[in-house]
């Protein structure tokens, strides 16, 4: 009875070691938010895996890095935050590490949006053949996915500066023709992040 016993007590010691490790775990919040609801991001994750920043990776965050695939993620069930960065975006950066941090925006970031992010300045990664074309914007071919998503920037969104942040519904429209940009203060994105989710629920 006396080893039953403590057999017993080191099952029960590993399966809430084991439990509170996972909890722990980088992206524990986000199987918990999006997860739920859609799935985890393929196109691209491999070509940004050197280049997540340690703000976004900190909180748990897997965002997408192709905007149909985010699209397709959030479809009719959450709002789609399309985030236009570059790798050497340094407003980009700081906005991620002041703001992005911060418990109430990680939290509503996870759970709540499915996050697009874009990046501009990607030239090194080719699109298939298929997706490639001329654009009148840039008045050249697309090749990149730098050159896809600067064109997708100006074109429909109107503006080509980073960061800035729209905000669609997953069949692209957007919820708020107002775009967001570089602000550090944490209250002002959250206010935005509010917004754009009530928005969204009153979309037919």
């Amino acid at each position: 009875m006396k080893y039953r016993y403590w057999f017993i007590v080191f099952l029960v010691v590993v399966l809430v070691s084991g439990g509170f490790a996972g909890y722990c775990q980088p992206g524990a919040h986000y199987t918990r938010g999006v997860a739920k609801t859609s799935p985890a991001p393929e196109l691209y994750v491999a070509e940004f895996a050197r280049f997540v920043p340690p703000a976004v990776r900190s909180i748990g965050l897997r965002p997408y890095y192709d905007y149909a695939e985010a699209l397709a993620a959030g479809r009719r069930t959450q709002p789609v935050l399309v985030y236009f960065t570059g790798v050497n975006c340094v407003n980009c950066r700081r906005m991620e590490e002041r703001v992005w941090t911060d418990p109430e925006v990680a939290q509503r970031l996870r759970d709540q949006f499915v996050v697009a992010s874009l990046y501009c300045d990607r030239r090194d990664i080719k699109i298939p053949e298929n997706q490639q074309r001329y654009s009148k914007e840039l008045n050249q071919q697309i090749v990149t996915l730098a050159d896809k998503n600067i064109d997708l920037q100006a074109a429909y969104f109107g503006s080509n500066s980073q960061p800035s942040y729209y905000f669609v519904d997953g069949s692209g429209n957007l919820i708020s023709k107002a775009v967001y940009n570089y602000d550090p203060d944490p209250r002002n994105f959250v206010s935005q992040l509010d917004a754009m989710a009530a928005s969204f629920k009153k979309l037919p």
